[in-house]
């Protein structure tokens, strides 16, 4: 007797299964390197916004009698600065920024910092960043 001979061609429901997977697995992975590319974009405008943000703290901070000024026309313990709201950052214009500045009861000479940096154009925008610090208010700013 003759053995049976298997036939070793694909099937065409087999071809079809397979160009199917193969097709979920390159979505799959396109869809990982679109979701790494957003998150790298992120992680860019985050970092960009914390330097500005700490470029903002240090330019106040040498603004003492400036600040000081502010200061004592407030009639609350603390200020926005600038007092128009959100201001559009001169060395980025993709970013506005908005700096909290408040008195210290016990120490008349020292006022906290804080400064927020959010995307500009935005309404009631929420900060990207955010950086606190201190200045001293006496005549000639920050030493």
């Amino acid at each position: 007797m003759r053995a049976k001979r298997r036939n070793r061609a694909l099937s065409l429901v087999e071809v079809a299964v397979a160009i199917g997977v193969l097709g979920v697995g390159i979505f799959v992975v396109a869809e990982i390197f679109r979701s790494a590319r957003v998150g790298a974009e992120r992680a860019a405008l985050q970092v960009k916004a914390a330097g500005l943000a700490s470029l903002k703290l240090e330019e106040l901070r040498t603004a003492g009698s400036a600040l000081k000024a502010e200061l004592e026309k407030a009639t609350k313990v603390y200020v926005h600065y600038p007092p128009t709201g959100w201001k559009q950052l001169d060395e980025d214009s993709r970013f506005q920024w908005r700096a909290e500045i408040t008195k210290s009861d016990k120490y008349p000479q020292v006022a906290s910092i804080r400064v927020l940096v959010a995307k500009a154009g935005e309404q009631e925008s929420k900060p990207i960043s955010e950086v606190s610090g201190f200045a001293l208010l006496e005549q000639g700013g920050a030493r």
